[in-house]
């Protein structure tokens, strides 16, 4: 009885308690409705930039609200600036969203209305944006990590990546490093599926190499690895003795050193060098040391790359001699092996010698090829209208250069040889008919009379250090020949 009593009480203060409080006002009990976008589980947002929208039906206390939003993936918070719009709060990610990337909208917590309702959310959203394909993977790569392998050399693959789709080359390459190492190339394969680097720089020996590829490389769809990877590989020994692949005439064009030819033996030819390629990086002061010619040949040696030295020559080598190009058996590569064993080649320089085809006085035949003996004699005219004078003409075996024309002209010269008492003569002018064709004219010569003959010598300086076209090529010995001047 007393029981029945007191809950009977209970619900009379009840009554009059809810009574009082309506008498002030009446109670909101609405609902918050919202909508979500994306709003089911799985939509893909149609581009980078989409935003990710909470949409009421009612005015909503900012603060409290934007607290609860919260969009995840496999990389952590999503970043993006919280905008309003009404009713609606926007959030638009900085820096876009990543393709084939799961985000998850998560909506946890208690917020409420401008007028007081509140609202209980535990909500969770999965979404992609552009597209929904899986990420891509490195499916394997070579070396393994922490293995040993032998020492690379140059032009020599050192990794191999296989991926799980077709790659972009570009952010792929851009995302990869290995070390201190900037000398690589990169060789693609089925379809970009495979990326092989090839190293342009010696590897040290017993040296540990860490690579990294980030999650910055992409596939050709744009949706970037699930991961970075990491790992090592340890060189071995180096067993690879460094030794001379190939010898070939170089010139330098446009800052370039262009090969010419394949074989040494082909030259070099005016104004070339030798090129010199080893099997590997070599050590720069050991090979600048190990460069030797018989006969000498002066000049300096230059290192373009690791492996490829080139000998540039003060002066051009002799026309038809034979030299012997060695390199010594110490030259060391960036090891410290040596070549053990010296390295010898034979070679002549392809710069012909300057001959004299043809020698022709005015009003008398030719003489030319075996019929020029030097230290011969030579019935010359030299009594012609306008004057005592002899007009000769030179044709020489090569072209000269405008600067070897000029040179040469004032260097021919002819002398009094007998008798003793005849006066000089003197040059009255020197004509190129041609770039091989030299007209000369003196005058003052006297003709034989009786039996006293006349003769004059006509020098022409040879040897390295006579006349030359330009090129390199010169006259192998000097030339004489004894002109006699007759009627």
């Amino acid at each position: 009885m007393y029981r029945y009593r007191n809950n009977l009480f209970i619900l009379i203060v009840s009554m009059l308690l809810c009574l009082i409080f309506s008498s002030c006002g009446f109670m909101d009990l609405r609902p918050i409705t919202f909508d979500t976008f994306p709003a089911e589980s799985g939509a893909i947002l149609p581009d980078l930039y989409s935003p990710v929208i909470l949409s009421f039906d009612t005015e909503m206390e900012k603060i409290t609200t934007e607290a609860i939003l919260q969009i995840t993936s496999s990389r952590g918070y999503a970043e993006g600036a919280l905008r309003w719009q009404g009713n609606d709060l926007y959030f638009i990610p900085i820096g876009g969203w990543t393709p084939g990337i799961r985000y998850t909208l998560t909506l946890s917590g208690v917020i409420y209305a401008a007028d007081g309702r509140e609202l209980r959310l535990a909500k969770y959203v999965p979404f992609f944006a552009v597209s929904a394909s899986y990420a891509p993977l490195l499916e394997s790569f070579s070396p393994a990590n922490d293995g040993v392998t032998g020492v690379y050399s140059i032009g020599e693959k050192i990794l191999e990546f296989h991926f799980s789709s077709s790659m972009d080359r570009r952010s792929t390459e851009d995302a990869f490093t290995l070390g201190n190492l900037s000398a690589k190339k990169f060789e693609w394969f089925d379809d970009d599926c495979i990326l092989r680097i090839i190293t342009d720089e010696q590897l040290l020996p017993w040296t540990v190499y860490r690579w990294n590829l980030s999650d910055k490389a992409q596939n050709k769809e744009g949706i970037p690895l699930a991961k970075s990877y990491t790992a090592q590989f340890i060189t071995g020994e180096d067993r690879l003795i460094p030794e001379v692949v190939k010898t070939m005439p170089v010139k330098l064009s446009g800052g370039i050193w262009q090969r010419r030819g394949d074989d040494l033996q082909t030259g070099p030819g005016w104004g070339e060098s030798i090129g010199v390629e080893f099997n590997k990086a070599m050590d720069s002061e050991s090979v600048l040391r190990a460069f030797r010619f018989e006969p000498s040949l002066s000049g300096r040696v230059e290192q373009v790359s690791p492996s490829f030295i080139v000998f540039i020559p003060e002066r051009d080598p002799l026309p038809e001699t034979l030299y012997t190009l060695r390199i010594s058996a110490d030259a060391r590569d960036k090891n410290g092996l040596k070549m053990g064993r010296e390295y010898l080649v034979r070679f002549m320089a392809d710069i012909p010698l300057l001959k004299i085809i043809s020698l022709k006085a005015d009003d008398a035949p030719a003489i030319s090829g075996e019929k020029i003996i030097p230290g011969e004699a030579y019935p010359v005219p030299i009594d012609i209208p306008g004057g005592k004078v002899l007009r000769l003409t030179l044709r020489f075996s090569l072209p000269f250069t405008t600067e070897a024309r000029v040179d040469t002209a004032f260097r021919i010269a002819l002398d009094c040889f007998f008798p003793a008492i005849l006066p000089p003569v003197s040059l009255r002018f020197a004509d190129w008919l041609y770039d091989d064709t030299l007209r000369l004219e003196w005058e003052g010569l006297d003709a034989g009379t009786g039996g006293e003959n006349h003769y004059y010598r006509l020098t022409i300086p040879g040897g390295k250090n006579g006349i030359g076209t330009g090129k390199g090529s010169f006259l192998e010995e000097d030339f004489s020949l004894y002109l006699e001047a007759v009627d």
